[in-house]
C-alpha cells in the first residue's frame, strides 16, 4: 500500500486528506475526462482503493455484496454475497458502511452487523462474524453503519451488543473476540485512530461521550463527556494537532475543541470551546491550516480552529461531502445532488473554482481520489473521472 492509496472510510487516517496528488483547477481548459459509469445497488458505503482495484457493498435484492471493480475501467474482478437485506424509509435498502483493507484481506459490516473478514486478492471469505446473533447486537434504526477500523491487529467497530459489547474488537487474522467496552446512546460513526502523548489511541464518539481506548486491551484511557445538545454520533472526532482533537455533538450538536495532554503518566483533557457554528449532520468535515471546513447542516462554512467562530458560510450543496487536496488547499465538495465543485480553502473568502455534474440521483456517497483518478457513486450508479493533473 502506497501513500495515494485509500484504504477504506474517508482514506488512510479517515480525515478525507489527499496526499501526493496535485490537480489543475481550470476545468474549462483541462475538464475531467468520464473514464467509465456502472450500475450499482443501494447503499451508501463508499470505495476502499488499494492499487487498480475498488472494493465497496451493494444491495442486491435480498444480498448483500461486497464487490470488487477495477479502477481503470469498472469491470468486475469479485463478489461476495450474503444472504442479508436492510432498508428503512428515510434512506432506503443497503449497507451503510465502507470497506476497509489491510495487510492483503478486506473487512466489512452489512447493515445488519454480518461482520465479514476477505482476501483482497479473490473475495473468499476468511472469517465471518454475525454480531446480532453472537452477542445480541441491537440493531439501530438507519442501520448498522460503522466503517471496520483495523489497528494493532484488531478489527475494531461499535457493535451495539449485550453485557456492555458496546465497542468490540476481533483478532483480525482469525475473528477470535478480544476485548469490548461499554458505550452509550446510539452511534452511526465510526472507530478513528489518533495518538496522543506517544500512544495509539482509538476514538469513538457517542451521543453523550467521547471515550478514547487503548486497541491491544481496550482500556479506556480517558472520557469526555460534553453539557451540549445531545443526539446520535454520526460524525467523525478529528485530532488536529499533536495535542487538540475536534469532537462533534451529534446530528445537528456542534462542535468542541479538546486539549489532550499525558503529564506524569495522567491524562489531562481540557475543554477550549464549543461551536453552534458549524453543526454537522453525517456530512464529516476537513481540517487545513488552523480551519475546518465541512456543513452546517445543508450549508457549507469555514470555522477557526482556534476559536471556534465562524468565517463564512455559502454554498448551497445539501447534505454532502468534502475531502481535501491537502498540498493544494483545495477542497473537493460533492453535492447531494451529485454535482462536484472544487473550492479554495480560504478562510477570508468563498470561491468556487470549478464544478460538474457528475452522477444523478441523491448523492451521500464519500468520494475516493486514487491518484488522478476520481471515483463517486450513489445507490444506483459509480462513475470514474480522470482528473486533469497540475503541471505546474
Amino acid at each position: 500500500m502506497i501513500a495515494t492509496d485509500w484504504p477504506g472510510f474517508r482514506g488512510a487516517n479517515r480525515d478525507g486528506r489527499v496526499l501526493e496528488t496535485r490537480i489543475a483547477t481550470d476545468w474549462t481548459a483541462s475538464s475531467l475526462t468520464e473514464l467509465w459509469r456502472i450500475p450499482v445497488g443501494p447503499g451508501w458505503s463508499s470505495f476502499a482503493a488499494v492499487g487498480n482495484r475498488l472494493v465497496t457493498q451493494e444491495q442486491r435484492g435480498e444480498s448483500e455484496v461486497v464487490v470488487c471493480y477495477d479502477l481503470e475501467n469498472g469491470g468486475l474482478i469479485w463478489r461476495h454475497v450474503d444472504a442479508s437485506r436492510f432498508s428503512e424509509i428515510v434512506s432506503g435498502a443497503g449497507p451503510r458502511s465502507t470497506p476497509t483493507y489491510a495487510n492483503g484481506r478486506i473487512y466489512t459490516l452489512g447493515g445488519r452487523a454480518l461482520l465479514n473478514c476477505l482476501d483482497a486478492a479473490t473475495g473468499q471469505p476468511i472469517w465471518q462474524r454475525d454480531l446480532m446473533s453472537e452477542i445480541d447486537a441491537k440493531l439501530p434504526t438507519w442501520g448498522f453503519s460503522s466503517s471496520p477500523l483495523v489497528v494493532d491487529d484488531r478489527v475494531i467497530l461499535y457493535a451495539n451488543g449485550a453485557d456492555d459489547h458496546g465497542v468490540v474488537a476481533y483478532d483480525a487474522a482469525t475473528g477470535a473476540r478480544n476485548w469490548h467496552v461499554a458505550t452509550r446512546g446510539t452511534n452511526y460513526s465510526s472507530a478513528q485512530p489518533c495518538m496522543f502523548g506517544g500512544r495509539t489511541l482509538v476514538l469513538l464518539a457517542g451521543s453523550r461521550q467521547l471515550n478514547a481506548i487503548d486497541p491491544v486491551d481496550g482500556t479506556v484511557q480517558w472520557e469526555y463527556s460534553h453539557e451540549g445538545e445531545r443526539s446520535m454520533a454520526i460524525v467523525q472526532p478529528q485530532q488536529i494537532d499533536e495535542t487538540s482533537v475536534i469532537v462533534p455533538f451529534g446530528d445537528s450538536g456542534g462542535l468542541a475543541r479538546l486539549s489532550v495532554e499525558l503529564m506524569d503518566g495522567a491524562w489531562e483533557i481540557d475543554e477550549v470551546w464549543t461551536s453552534r457554528d458549524m453543526k454537522p449532520s453525517f456530512n464529516d468535515f476537513v481540517h487545513h491550516e488552523g480551519y475546518l471546513y465541512g456543513f452546517d447542516q445543508n450549508l457549507f462554512c469555514c470555522l477557526d480552529a482556534e476559536t471556534g467562530e465562524r468565517c463564512w458560510k455559502r454554498g448551497r450543496y445539501g447534505f454532502g461531502q468534502v475531502i481535501l487536496f491537502a498540498e493544494q488547499g483545495l477542497l473537493l465538495v460533492a453535492s447531494e445532488q451529485g454535482e462536484l465543485v472544487l473550492l479554495e480553502a480560504d478562510p477570508d473568502s468563498y470561491s468556487e473554482l470549478a464544478s460538474l455534474e457528475a452522477i444523478g440521483g441523491k448523492t451521500w456517497n464519500h468520494p475516493v481520489v486514487v491518484r488522478n483518478r476520481l471515483v463517486i457513486r450513489n445507490g444506483s450508479e459509480a462513475v470514474c473521472y480522470a482528473l486533469p493533473v497540475d503541471t505546474t
